[in-house]
C-alpha cells in the first residue's frame, strides 16, 4: 500500500513448489519499497493506528488450547524467546482477539443452528451461572431427540439432581 492508494511499482510474489508436501514459500519482493507505507486495517473507521495481522500459526495454537482467554494472552506475551521486532505478528493483539477465536471454534463444534439446542448448550458452557433450564419438548418432536442427548450428557455434580428431576 502506497500513500496515494495501491500502486504497481511496488509488489510481493509469494513462490510455493506444487508438488512438495513442505509447507515452506519463498516471499519476494519487487520494486521500490521506499514507496511503501504501513495503513490501519481496511474496515477501520475511526483508528489511524497500524494494523499488523496475526500469524496464522499463532491462531490455530489459540484455537486448540482450552484455557481462558487471560491465561493463553499472558503465556503468549511472557515467552522470552519472541523478538521484539515480532512480538505484533506472533502475540494475540488483546483479550478479545482470544475471546473471537475461542467462540468462533466452540461454533464450529456446534451440533445444529437450534436456538432451544444451543440455548441448552450455552448453559453447560456458563458453568454455575444457570442452574435450571427447564423446557416442554414433548409437543414438537423434533425438538425430543436433542435435548435427550443434552441430558444423557456426563454432567458436574451440582447438576445431578436437577438432572435426574428433569428425567423422570
Amino acid at each position: 500500500m502506497t500513500r496515494s492508494g495501491h500502486s504497481h511499482e511496488f509488489k510481493r510474489c509469494v513462490y510455493k513448489l506444487l508438488d512438495s508436501q513442505s509447507s515452506f514459500v519463498l516471499i519476494h519482493y519487487i520494486g521500490d519499497e521506499s514507496i511503501a507505507v504501513a495503513v490501519p486495517h481496511g474496515n477501520s473507521t475511526v483508528s489511524n493506528r497500524v494494523f499488523y495481522r496475526t500469524c496464522p500459526s499463532v491462531l490455530k495454537a489459540i484455537a486448540l488450547q482450552n484455557e481462558s482467554p487471560e491465561n493463553i494472552c499472558k503465556s503468549l506475551i511472557s515467552k522470552s524467546e519472541i523478538p521484539p521486532q515480532y512480538q505484533n505478528t506472533l502475540v494475540p493483539r488483546d483479550r478479545r482477539q482470544v475471546v473471537n477465536i475461542q467462540q468462533r471454534e466452540r461454533q464450529k463444534s456446534r451440533v445444529t443452528c437450534d436456538a432451544l439446542y444451543n440455548m441448552h448448550e450455552l448453559a453447560f458452557d456458563l458453568g454455575s451461572l444457570v442452574k435450571v433450564i427447564m423446557t416442554y419438548a414433548a409437543e414438537i418432536p423434533a425438538y425430543t431427540g436433542y435435548v435427550r442427548d443434552l441430558l444423557n450428557q456426563p454432567c458436574r455434580a451440582d447438576y445431578n439432581e436437577t438432572l435426574e428431576y428433569l428425567q423422570n
